[in-house]
């Protein structure tokens, strides 16, 4: 055996329906655990455990842990959810720890005793962190870069994006405040879309034209000028470039 996985299932009762033979239940079902063994040249195998525990309620992942071979990782994923607009699985917070999932980590500034590898939340909607999306739209990013004496956080915010109406990303912005990219489109509301021009830090643009029956490039235009016309047959196959 070179190598080898076992999973362990998890499952949850969604609903159930009662008739005459008997009763039809409705499960969620999630892999809880996986076992994976590989041999080693020198002998012997590696073991890597993963265990998982998740949301009752819409099945997703809570806490993540990694074991090889007793060096623990555990990650930590917490939503925002909108339960009215049924935007339940955009992760606001995401924290990796190396500590088991069942421990309590140690959150300090110095990286020799903190036991946080990283630790990265989201913001939705220009809104609040932790409020629940509207939207969706991720409109800032932020890490933690250490603690205060007092345990609070200190965050840098690595990203910031603005989107327009249709909720298509317009602008992104680095943690210095400097557009990074830029992008228009054609037309600019309704459509269906038939060109997009994006632009980098530095000016440079590329332009790519869209058939609107199929979704599919036709013509791309490089930073250089640089032209590729791409055709397509009846079924949206590509026959040319």
């Amino acid at each position: 055996e070179v190598n080898a996985t076992i999973n362990t299932p998890w499952s949850v009762t969604t609903a159930s329906d009662k008739h005459s033979y008997g009763t039809v239940n409705a499960y969620l079902v999630r892999t809880e655990s996986s076992v994976s063994r590989t041999a080693l040249a020198a002998g012997g195998e590696m073991t890597v455990t993963s265990k998982k525990t998740f949301d009752p309620a819409s099945g997703l992942t809570l806490t993540e842990e990694q074991d090889a071979a007793g060096q623990k990782d555990c990650v930590r994923t917490e939503y925002a959810p909108n339960t009215e607009a049924w935007i339940l699985n955009l992760p606001k917070r995401v924290e990796k720890v190396s500590t088991g999932c069942s421990q309590t980590p140690v959150r300090t500034g110095d990286p020799k005793t903190t036991d946080v590898v990283s630790d990265v939340r989201a913001t939705f909607d220009n809104q609040a962190w932790g409020a629940a999306p509207t939207k969706g739209d991720v409109t800032r990013t932020q890490r933690v870069t250490g603690y205060t004496t007092a345990g609070a956080a200190e965050l840098q915010t690595v990203s910031t994006a603005t989107y327009d109406a249709l909720g298509r990303p317009v602008d992104q912005f680095d943690s210095a405040g400097t557009r990074t990219k830029h992008a228009q489109y054609t037309p600019a509301v309704g459509g269906p879309l038939t060109r997009t021009v994006e632009s980098n830090a530095l000016g440079h643009t590329v332009t790519n034209d869209l058939s609107p029956e199929w979704g599919l490039r036709t013509l791309t235009i490089d930073p250089n000028g640089n032209r590729t016309e791409l055709a397509y047959d009846a079924l949206g196959r590509l026959t040319d470039v």
